[in-house]
């Protein structure tokens, strides 16, 4: 099986593959898989993940990026590499942040993170705009193409990459960039990356059991399959839990992010309702610091920002929240399963993970969240019936709760919970789905 997968945004694609890509080794089942990462540098993606790259590397996985096509002694190609950020994680504990010394780091911080980010595209858009994929596609001959239901995401030369995707005859499959959508009727974006009617010659994977696009899209609805979402996976996730455990002297408190805005910016109308006001989260950090003083408990704070989430707007937030130990976790939730003794988040798909394999998770009743629970019905069941499922001023005593009963007491109703939404057996599905389209 030649697989080529196309990854345009952010990791989160990666989250729903690599448990697919972990299940087609495992059932020794023969695979050419490439990833290519649609930016100039591939950590402008993966964002100096270990993970992701160690596991894809075990499970012979390439990785190409748009570099990959331009010669790579260059003095053009060597600066726009370097001159992507690549923040690493940061290993050191304290109250300041342990810099990233890269020097597209240093330029990007120097003029500003959104000026370098316009000059870094419209130099890439030069550079890259007109490479040829022909070869590259002839060599690979992928009998399935991967696509991220969120394609409408411009890259250089996207329409030359598009084009090529959709007049070959490899199968394309569009999978989820999470465990739910906002609302049952939500398949894909309606912009499509090559300017006319696409879905009708793709598979579109479905992660959540009460999608209904059909009801949206009749006429697509023999291209719709339920897949179900492999990271849930009972097998996959014990796979995680075996990573090294580090050793601990603190409880180790991981709170999952969302993008915020900066300090002085207000959100203006529901435009960009899911990115929250710096004083949310700052508030957030606050509490959670103020709840383990109270017990008289040290703990350390692994802050996980959003994958789209602005290194320096979290240096200064973290610097502002005046927190003993903490540390910038880069990660993939997938990472940190034998790491973490309890999970807060004001609302985010990955506190899914954590909560399936038993870890106490909290989540925050914030207004994105009541948000989100008011489009669909089944989505505020699942959040609501989560154990630790609370309101901000709750956060206390919650903390408190989970350090004295300790997550024995509670560890398997969230799991049994999740199951009626994700029921176990999703890679095996994809697999055989892949098979499927792959003979035909």
């Amino acid at each position: 099986m030649r697989i080529l997968q196309i990854v345009t945004k952010n990791t989160s694609a990666l989250d729903f593959s690599l448990p697919i890509y972990w299940g087609l080794r495992t059932q020794n089942i023969k695979l050419e898989a490439t990833i290519l990462f649609c930016c100039g540098n591939r950590n402008d993606i993966l964002k100096g993940s270990n993970f992701y790259q160690s596991e894809l590397a075990k499970l012979e996985v390439n990785l190409m990026d748009l570099a990959s096509f331009k010669p790579s002694k260059s003095f053009l190609t060597k600066s726009l590499r370097a001159l992507s950020c690549n923040p690493q994680k940061n290993n050191n504990y304290g109250n300041t942040i342990d810099k990233p010394f890269t020097f597209g780091y240093s330029i990007q911080k120097l003029i500003g993170f959104k000026l370098a980010s316009r000059m870094l595209n419209i130099l890439e858009n030069l550079y890259f705009g007109h490479t040829n994929f022909e070869n590259f596609f002839e060599v690979l001959r992928p009998d399935i193409v991967i696509l991220d239901n969120r394609n409408h995401q411009s890259f250089p030369a996207s329409n030359k990459i598009f084009e090529k995707i959709f007049s070959s005859d490899a199968t394309k499959i569009v999978t989820p960039h999470a465990p739910h959508y906002i609302d049952p009727y939500f398949a894909f974006s309606h912009v499509n990356p090559v300017g006319k009617e696409i879905y009708s010659d793709c598979d579109v994977w479905l992660p959540f059991r009460y999608s209904k696009p059909h009801l949206k899209h009749p006429n697509l609805s023999n291209q719709f399959f339920y897949s179900g979402y492999p990271g849930l996976d009972s097998d996959w996730l014990r796979y995680c839990k075996k990573q090294i455990k580090p050793k601990k002297t603190r409880v180790q408190c991981l709170y999952i992010a969302r993008k915020f805005f900066s300090k002085n910016t207000k959100r203006q109308g529901a435009s960009d309702f899911v990115t929250m006001e710096f004083s949310e989260v700052l508030k957030d950090l606050k509490n959670i610091r103020d709840a383990f003083l109270q017990m008289g408990v040290e703990f350390e704070l692994q802050f996980k920002p959003h994958p789209s989430g602005r290194r320096d707007l979290v240096e200064q937030l973290l610097e502002e929240a005046s927190l003993s130990h903490f540390s910038i976790n880069l990660e993939p939730v997938y990472r940190n399963l034998s790491a973490v003794d309890v999970v807060v988040s004001p609302y985010s798909t990955a506190v899914l993970i954590p909560a399936m394999t038993g870890i106490p998770t909290v989540v925050i009743n914030t207004d994105i969240q009541k948000k989100i629970n008011s489009h669909w019905d089944k989505v505020c069941e699942m959040y609501q019936g989560l154990v630790f499922f609370i309101e901000r001023e709750s956060l206390n005593p919650t903390l408190g709760q989970i350090l004295q009963e300790g997550k024995k007491s509670f560890e398997n109703k969230d799991i049994n919970h999740l199951r009626n939404y994700f029921p176990d057996g999703s890679i095996s599905r994809c697999i055989t789905r892949l098979l499927k389209l792959r003979n035909n």
